[in-house]
């Protein structure tokens, strides 16, 4: 449905097939063939309708392009060779520049390949029963009179066979009366049964003419052949006879079928008039006056639309009169009107063309908030496309006006603001890039990426910041170029690009495989790298077949979805049993605070030894409370010894290193008490140094599954990666120096250090 142009700041125009940015962006709407894409810029609200219908008659054009092409295809057409003009076909109407419906258009045209391989298969089935014509001219004259004779029998008897509007081919039907009168004259030669079972024969191999009219004259050429042949009394002429009569009652059957068919067909026909009535009333109520292509395209169908019923198209025909001219009373009226607008708009224009003036005398070498200037010409011509169009003949003239005002603050503002000088200079390399991008794509080594490429290149061309109109004009024009080129190329090597496609379909399937056994092994600690290098795998693959798209990254979102939901659960289990560990711990460091205050701390040692080893079996707790309930562990451990070693000197001679605390060596050392305690305090500092770096990496790790890994999200888990890595170097670098001080630790405990 076609809407005005209107003073919204998001579309000037729009159509059931395209629509006018307020930026004057023409962009064709997304449909089965191609996603949208613009095909001009630089239009307002008074010159888009030109525009579209521009592009409107190319759409025209190229349909009576492709169907031309179409019906110039040869009558035998294999399927490879319509599976390769299907491909072109489709990659001609992705890549064309007009409005229309591509959908319909793509749908008719391929229909009407398809009909050509019908036809061929038809026509190869049917070859080997049709007799050549110089057969019947060379029977001799005598043989010719009497196939004329025998038409003339057949018409006066039997009456003629309606066909319904099937063209008629003499030559074809007097082709059984001149087979039937040669076989006549060579009845000497054939026994009674050999010529009845030849007529029968053929007779029924006219269930194969596909044309009932011919079928029927040419089986009354066979029945008068019949009448005149030989005496043979004998049953096999009575059988034969069924048979041969059996012909013409299929015949009648096929022909009222045929009736029955073409009357439904016109009864239809009468239906579809009727809706093409009802849209050009539809487009009177709505009032679109200006609308006089469409009520024409409209007309048009109505006359074509045949064959028609009897009754019923008169009223018709006098429904679309009155219509017409109730469109046309009102198309005046509206035009009137509009001309009056008119002038008024091109008033409306140039008093802003010189309020444009205005701003742009302010500019010079003094200007000092460009920004402002920049502001005010914005402002007016948002004004100016908010004014409807003008006259064609003075359209031009303004529109042009308008855009060298535009341009003229432009050159001044390039002239001596050096930013807005630097922006403008970078903006064209930009564009540039582009266009040298766009030349290059040929020779991709992937055409189906590149494919997907082009469309890109589109998106970031209109993603750049303004430059002067007239470079932009050039531009745009060296940019379409290249990119019409590559779509010219694309078309011409369609088979490649659908074998890379299905290529990057089976990576994408296996990579499907892949995440599903993922999810199947359940290894949720160690397989996030592996989903993670699976994704990253998922976006390097270049484009699938279209019709797969969607469906093939629904399966696989699906999949990673449910991969971090497991992970995330199992790590909730896992969260559970820490917090259970923790409480197994306290409860220990509460026994061995107890045992601490025994009267006979003596006794109690061997308990206390007991309840490290239970310590040091308990698995980990939540990483949030290891270091407190470490240091209160430790804290009672150091409680317990040191009263140990005050009360007795036997406890005192096995405590004159440190406490023991489950992890460490039993017996005595030889190594000072300060240096191994102070070996034994950077240990604890770097272990508690590196739990905290876990910590962080663990609250990393899990925080990534919570984004989506599109665009934005993709972001988000790059960055959070990235602290990821950093922190497990610092991580490694701790653990090495843990390793080195838990050696020379050993060293001193067992005594081999100096």
């Amino acid at each position: 449905m076609q809407t005005e142009a209107n003073s919204s700041d998001e579309v000037l125009f729009e159509n059931d097939y395209c629509l006018v940015t307020s930026e004057g962006n023409l962009t064709l709407k997304a449909n089965a063939l191609f996603e949208t894409k613009t095909i001009e810029q630089g239009l307002t609200a008074d010159t888009a309708a030109a525009r579209i219908a521009h592009f409107e008659q190319a759409f025209a054009a190229l349909e009576r392009q492709q169907r031309e092409k179409i019906a110039g295809l040869p009558a035998l057409f294999s399927e490879e060779e319509a599976l390769k003009a299907k491909a072109e076909l489709t990659g001609t109407l992705e890549t064309a520049a007009a409005i229309g419906d591509f959908e319909a258009l793509h749908t008719a045209l391929t229909s009407e390949i398809n009909a050509k391989v019908v036809a061929a298969e038809t026509a190869s089935d049917t070859a080997d029963e049709a007799e050549a014509p110089a057969e019947v001219s060379s029977e001799e004259p005598q043989a010719e009179a009497e196939a004329e004779t025998a038409t003339a029998t057949a018409t006066e008897g039997e009456g003629e066979v309606e066909g319904e509007g099937e063209a008629e081919t003499p030559a074809t039907v007097a082709e059984p009366a001149a087979e039937a009168a040669s076989s006549e004259a060579e009845a000497e030669e054939l026994s009674p049964e050999q010529f009845y079972r030849r007529l029968t024969e053929k007779a029924a191999a006219l269930a194969e003419v596909k044309n009932t009219k011919e079928a029927s004259g040419q089986y009354d050429q066979l029945k008068e052949a019949w009448k005149s042949g030989p005496a043979f009394d004998h049953v096999d002429y009575y059988k034969l006879k069924d048979k041969f009569e059996q012909v013409e009652k299929d015949l009648e059957t096929r022909r009222l079928e045929y009736q029955k068919q073409q009357q439904q067909k016109r009864e239809n026909n009468l239906k579809f008039r009727d809706e093409l009535l009802g849209r050009i009333q539809k487009i009177i109520d709505s009032k679109k006056w200006k609308a006089s292509g469409e009520i024409s395209g409209l007309k048009r169908k109505f006359e074509s639309v045949k064959p028609l019923p009897q009754e019923g198209t008169e009223a018709q025909e006098a429904r679309l009169k009155e219509l017409s001219e109730v469109f046309e009373a009102h198309r005046v009226e509206y035009i009137v009107e509009m001309r009056k607008k008119e002038e008024e708009n091109e008033q409306g224009k140039r008093l802003i063309l010189d309020k444009m003036k205005i701003t742009i005398s302010k500019a010079n070498e003094n200007t000092t908030d460009w920004d402002q200037l920049d502001a005010e010409l914005n402002q007016l011509a948002k004004d100016w496309r908010k004014i409807g169009r003008v006259a064609k003949e003075v359209e031009d003239q303004l529109w042009n006006e308008f855009h060298q005002l535009r341009d003229k603050l432009s050159e001044v503002r390039l002239e001596f603001d050096q930013s807005y000088r630097e922006a403008t200079e970078e903006n064209i390399r930009k564009r540039e890039a582009l266009i040298e991008k766009a030349k290059t794509l040929k020779n991709a080594e992937s055409l189906a990426e590149a494919s997907r490429d082009i469309n890109n290149l589109h998106k970031q061309w209109k993603e750049i910041g303004p430059i002067p109109q007239k470079k932009n004009d050039e531009l745009w024009e060296t940019f379409k170029a290249a990119t019409d080129e590559f779509n010219n190329y694309r078309s011409e090597n369609s088979e490649r690009i659908i074998e890379e496609e299905n290529q990057n379909l089976e990576q994408r399937e296996k990579l499907i495989q892949q995440i599903e056994k993922l999810i199947e092994d359940g290894a949720w600690k160690g397989s996030t790298k592996n989903a993670e290098d699976i994704f990253e795998k998922w976006k390097s693959i270049g484009p699938v077949p279209r019709r797969k798209s969607n469906s093939t990254w629904r399966a696989f979102r699906k999949l990673i979805d449910t991969y971090y939901k497991n992970r995330r659960e199992h790590f909730k289990n896992i969260r559970a049993e820490q917090h259970d560990n923790l409480k197994q711990k306290q409860a220990i460091v509460t026994k061995i605070s107890e045992l601490s205050e025994s009267e006979d701390i003596e006794a109690a040692l061997e308990e206390v030894k007991q309840l490290q080893e239970e310590y040091k079996a308990i698995g980990f707790v939540p990483i949030k409370q290891k270091d407190k309930v470490w240091d209160a562990y430790r804290s009672a451990c150091d409680t317990f010894f040191g009263k140990l070693r005050e009360r007795s000197p036997k406890g005192g001679q096995r405590g004159s290193g440190r406490s023991d605390y489950g992890g460490g060596r039993g017996g005595r050392s030889n190594a000072p008490v300060s240096e191994s305690r102070k070996l034994s305090n950077d240990l604890f500092r770097l272990r508690k140094e590196a739990d905290e770096i876990r910590n962080q990496i663990l609250n990393y790790a899990d925080t990534k599954t919570y984004f989506k890994p599109n665009k934005k999200g993709q972001k988000l888990i790059d960055e959070i990666q990235s602290n990821i890595d950093q922190a497990q170097l610092k991580l490694d670098q701790k653990e090495l120096q843990i390793q080195e001080l838990q050696a020379q630790l050993n060293d001193l405990e067992s005594g081999t250090k100096e």
